[in-house]
């Protein structure tokens, strides 16, 4: 059975530690993904594979270390990532990549940040105007970290 038409997916409060590769898949008609207060540590590319009209992730207060190469890559509609109280330390190579309509804003002011990957940001929609990672570990960023967030 297919579950297309689910438009809210509400895990609030639970104990998952694993997001396993298309744990999601088929539903692609949902538009949020409520999992904060949960236990899970990493986020990767096949994480939210399938849904495709995904617009508001909430991964609040969970223990996310590691974000990823392009752990967003299928998600072109994701307009909302709520990641705040992460103690997220990695973010990888294009992770936050296609995303055309998203707008960091305050998501990286975690605290525990110490490596972002080159090409991190790159596909990302260009109208930043703010991306705040104040207050964080920061220790190496590589050459072309923010690459590709020049407006054209």
């Amino acid at each position: 059975t297919q579950l297309f038409e689910i438009q809210v997916l509400d895990f609030f409060q639970n104990s998952i530690e694993l997001l396993e590769n298309k744990s999601f898949l088929f539903l692609n008609k949902s538009r949020d993904l409520i999992l904060p207060y949960n236990k899970i540590i990493i986020i990767n590319k096949n994480s939210f594979y399938g849904m495709s009209n995904l617009q508001k992730l909430d991964l609040r207060f969970n223990s996310i270390e590691f974000i990823g190469e392009e752990t967003f890559v299928f998600n072109k509609n994701l307009r909302e990532i709520n990641l705040v109280n992460n103690p997220i330390k990695f973010i990888g190579k294009n992770s936050f990549n296609g995303l055309k309509f998203f707008l960091l804003a305050d998501i990286f002011r975690q605290k525990s940040i110490e490596y972002i990957d080159d090409c991190a940001f790159c596909g990302l929609a260009r109208n930043q105007e703010n991306i705040r990672m104040d207050k964080n570990m920061i220790c190496l960023l590589k050459n072309q970290t923010f690459n590709d967030l020049n407006s054209t």
